[in-house]
C-alpha cells in the first residue's frame, strides 16, 4: 500500500538530486538550508498524536 508511493518518491529524488546539488553550489547556500524539509505543524492535538504514532520508527 505504501510501497509504491515510497518507490516513486525515491526515484524522483534520485532524478533531481544532481540538479538540486548544482543549484545549491551555485547559490552558495549550505546544504542544510536547501535540503532540510520544514517541520509539519498540526492544528489539532489529536492529529499530532496520530501522526507521531503512525510515523514512529520501528
Amino acid at each position: 500500500m505504501y510501497r509504491e508511493p515510497l518507490e516513486t518518491a525515491i526515484r524522483e529524488f534520485h532524478k533531481s538530486i544532481d540538479t538540486i546539488e548544482i543549484a545549491r553550489q551555485l547559490s552558495g547556500k549550505a546544504a542544510t538550508e536547501v535540503l532540510t524539509l520544514l517541520a509539519v505543524e498540526f492544528e489539532l492535538r489529536e492529529r499530532a498524536t496520530i501522526a507521531s504514532m503512525l510515523f514512529k520508527p520501528i
